[in-house]
């Protein structure tokens, strides 16, 4: 939580409004959920969308 906590303001921008937010890990992916308050992705769905059906 300490790391994510750190990158929080940085995906709050304006500019980083629209950007995807990319986790590999169960755990991060599901931290930056809750401190971003949108979805993280994990690397693969950013490869091959098709792949998290």
């Amino acid at each position: 939580m300490e790391v994510g906590s750190q990158l929080t303001e940085q995906f709050r921008t304006q500019d980083a409004a629209d950007r995807t937010v990319v986790a590999s890990g169960t755990s991060c992916l599901d931290q930056l959920d809750t401190l971003l308050e949108r979805p993280a992705t994990h690397p693969l769905e950013v490869i091959d969308p098709s792949s998290s059906a």
